[in-house]
């Protein structure tokens, strides 16, 4: 798992504080601990941002605190966005031990869907992303799901997913990441949609 340093600053609260940062490039953010209060900073804009797009959202920060007090490490716990252009307004750290397991989400990477539709199937992907646990340095940026052998009527479940060494999946086996149908059986809700509009407007008229 990718660990990158960010130094963050202290900040004041409310609305026109974070409007504020935000014009500087920082982002408001909150560092808090199981036995620890919250504890509102600032932190680079750009150096989060970078991190996220190559490490994945369970990059591990190592967050210099302001006061010369050291780096801890942390993980993002909830990042919000602007619906409209995909910047981050604020990020929630969640300071962990490196020697202590925790629980989180991985993406799914699902390779080899070129072959389904060789096989004149189309995938669809229910689950994106299973629960784990591990030590917060083995936590897997993603985890792959092969699925060139599969044709239409199959599926795959988390059960066929393999974690590396160190990582528990949590999520339950049974439960369906992928499956394929036929074309003409992805077409059927469509259909059926059309049909009953169909049939109302013909009421309509009817009863006109």
């Amino acid at each position: 798992m990718q660990q990158v340093t960010i130094a963050a600053s202290e900040r004041g609260t409310g609305k026109g504080a974070a409007r504020k940062l935000r014009r500087e490039e920082l982002i408001p953010a909150v560092f808090y601990g199981q036995a620890e209060e919250a504890r509102p900073l600032a932190v680079p804009r750009r150096d989060v941002t970078r991190a996220l797009q190559t490490g994945g959202s369970n990059v591990i920060f190592q967050v210099q605190l302001p006061g010369g007090k050291g780096q801890e490490p942390a993980i993002v716990k909830e990042l919000q966005r602007d619906s409209l252009t995909g910047r981050i307004l604020h990020l929630d750290l969640y300071h962990v031990s490196m020697q202590e397991k925790l629980t989180t989400r991985v993406p799914v990477v699902v390779v080899g869907d070129e072959a389904v539709v060789k096989a004149g199937g189309i995938l669809q992907q229910q689950l994106h992303d299973v629960e784990v646990e591990c030590l917060p340095g083995d936590i897997p940026e993603h985890l792959i799901l092969d699925v060139s052998k599969l044709g239409p009527g199959s599926h795959l479940t988390v059960g066929a997913l393999t974690a590396p060494a160190g990582v528990k999946i949590l999520s339950e086996a049974g439960e369906t990441i992928v499956s394929v149908v036929a074309p003409r059986a992805a077409d059927e809700p469509a259909a059926e949609e059309k049909a009953a509009e169909a049939g109302q407007e013909a009421v309509g008229d009817t009863e006109a």
